[in-house]
This record gives structure tokens, sequence and C-alpha cells, in this order.
């Protein structure tokens, strides 16, 4: 879990970074971009 929310808050700010741009996001943090959206739309809710 601690690992799973370290990620996610991770791609949430390099997403900020880049202005919601989820394929240079994906490819910034060596992950698909659908993988990128599932762990981001998850964690939304929370």
């Amino acid at each position: 879990m601690g690992l799973d929310s370290f990620r996610l808050e991770y791609a949430r700010r390099v997403l900020a970074l880049m202005e919601r741009d989820y394929e240079r996001a994906a490819v910034a943090l060596d992950m698909p971009d659908d993988e990128l959206k599932a762990l981001v739309g998850s964690g939304s809710a929370e």
C-alpha cells in the first residue's frame, strides 16, 4: 500500500508538471499511459 501511495503521488506530480499529458507522463514514469490513467483515476476518489 505504501508503495502504491508513493507511486500514485509521484504520478500525480508528474502529470501536474506536464499539464495532464498522459502520453509524455507515461514515458517519464516508464509505464503504459492506460495504466497511468487507471492508477490516477482510481486514486482520485480518495
